[in-house]
């Protein structure tokens, strides 16, 4: 933002608080230790990192793209996944970890996308957050099933399969 902001017209101040808010996206930042301008600044970096992770964990390929994930780490020499089964494995970790985060960290404005679909759509829910527990369902049915390769469950005419499977119980 800082390198290309000015390219768009966008001035020296704000784009320091642009460059702040996108911080927000960083998770290994404490995103109580950004120095935010005002407390408006602070509620935008907190809409825009819960967008990021709700974005995230919301999109219908996440699981395929989490594989990638775990070539990123083998190729960078993090540690702790010796293979793509377990970056599976610890993604409930890792929702429960970004739970905590949308709900204490960013003080739970992901809850807001509700009055977004109940104004626009008629609908009283927040989908992001239903499709989340959708794709948590669906991975936790990739893991309790060990009868088929888990690569064959991550494409997208699988993945509705098991969900029908999982709604049915």
């Amino acid at each position: 933002m800082r390198r290309n902001g000015a390219a768009f017209g966008i001035g020296e101040r704000a784009l320091a608080g642009l460059a702040r808010m996108i911080q927000a996206t960083d998770l290994k930042l404490d995103f109580s230790k950004i120095p935010y301008a005002t407390e408006q600044e602070a509620y935008a970096g907190a809409i825009l990192g819960s967008a990021d992770l709700v974005g995230q964990m919301a999109t219908a390929s996440t699981w395929e793209k989490l594989l990638f994930l775990y070539y990123e780490f083998r190729e960078a020499g993090i540690p702790g996944n010796e293979t793509e089964f377990d970056i599976l494995r610890k993604t409930r970790g890792f929702y429960d970890s970004t739970n905590r985060r949308l709900e204490v960290t960013l003080s739970g404005v992901h809850e807001l996308a509700r009055f977004h679909f109940r104004e626009r759509h008629g609908v009283d829910s927040n989908l992001y957050l239903v499709a989340i527990e959708r794709q948590m369902a669906y991975l936790d049915g990739i893991i309790a099933d060990s009868t088929t390769n888990f690569r064959h469950k991550l494409h997208r005419g699988d993945q509705k399969r098991l969900h029908e499977a999982v709604a049915h119980g």
